[in-house]
């Protein structure tokens, strides 16, 4: 699985960027530290 993640850019367009590829849990450190096992992310 592929996770992907954007911020707004200065004119406010969206910049996406690769975050996790195929890990059991995701751990971003902003805007706020989050830890999220996959498993529990559901569509």
């Amino acid at each position: 699985m592929h996770l992907y993640a954007y911020r707004i850019g200065p004119g406010g367009e969206r910049q996406y960027e690769l975050v996790d590829d195929g890990s059991e849990v995701i751990e971003l450190p902003e805007p706020f530290a989050i830890k999220l096992p996959i498993a529990e992310i559901r569509p």
